[in-house]
């Protein structure tokens, strides 16, 4: 499996509608991501040259940090979902199944569990760019807010799925409960990002 800097975006577009089941949502999800993340970049290399303050070069390379971050994780969720689909290919008699399956739809909730967290991370960071971001550039840091809300709330619904495979009920408990928490978090920073986007157009 290729990574996502050795694929061409017309390439990964055609994997995605083709009929197999990898890439799908979680892996779109992360894709979606990188390019918030990618127009976080844009905004503070046009920012730097108008503005001296130290903080725009640290979050330029957060967010490119966070960019090849979500392109990782576009690969983790293709190769989580794969492991899963080897597990449910062995034998019912095989003794070692139910351990294993467990384990990797554990590891399927978590991978997009944790690109949601990442997703937050990276709407607060957007949330810091807006007061040095140039003015003609700050409708992007609107625009890359709500793709990674987007992605974010794409990403919990694989959280959501895997968790009702969960035989220890108390682990899926804890997967919903963080779920539930991103959301609302997510929610509340993207409309924060959205309300600071319209007014700095507006003044």
């Amino acid at each position: 499996m290729s990574t996502l800097t050795e694929t061409t975006l017309g390439a990964y577009l055609d994997a995605v509608g083709s009929s197999t089941p990898t890439p799908g949502g979680g892996s779109v999800a992360a894709v979606v991501a990188a390019f918030a993340s990618a127009l976080g970049s844009m905004v503070a290399a046009l920012s730097r040259g108008k503005s001296d303050n130290p903080q725009v070069a640290e979050l330029a390379e957060k967010f490119t940090t966070y960019r090849n971050r979500f392109l990782q994780l576009s690969l983790d969720d293709q190769l989580a979902f794969a492991a899963v689909m080897d597990v449910l290919r062995l034998s019912k008699s095989d003794p070692s199944r139910a351990a294993q399956l467990e384990s990797t739809v554990q590891l399927a909730a978590e991978i997009p569990l944790t690109m949601a967290q990442s997703c937050l991370d990276l709407l607060g960071l957007l949330e810091s760019m807006i007061p040095m971001a140039s003015r003609h550039a700050v409708s992007d840091i609107g625009a890359a807010g709500h793709l990674a809300r987007a992605a974010l709330s794409a990403s919990l619904l694989n959280v959501h799925i895997n968790a009702t495979f969960l035989k220890n009920r108390p682990e899926a408990d804890r997967f919903k409960a963080s779920a539930l928490r991103l959301e609302t978090e997510g929610q509340i920073r993207c409309q924060r990002i959205a309300d600071h986007v319209v007014a700095s157009i507006s003044s």
